[in-house]
């Protein structure tokens, strides 16, 4: 019979190093994007605590005057 050689050569685990190195890299690009989204959500809610804290103030001065 004839054997075909495998041009990369394969570790115990099942896949190439090529395939490993992309398979990181994915995952890698996926925690760039997952850790981008949490920032601007943190930064969406330091946005809106800082809109509730101004309303709060005007709230009060509205209250103290009417009060």
């Amino acid at each position: 019979m004839f054997k075909l050689k495998n041009p990369e050569p394969r570790n115990g685990l099942g896949k190439s190093l090529v395939e490993w190195k992309k398979e990181l890299s994915n995952i890698k690009g996926g925690m760039e994007f997952w850790k981008a989204k949490a920032k601007k959500e943190e930064e969406r809610a330091a946005h809106a605590i800082m809109e509730l804290r101004t309303k709060n103030v005007e709230y009060e001065t509205v209250y103290r005057i009417n009060g």
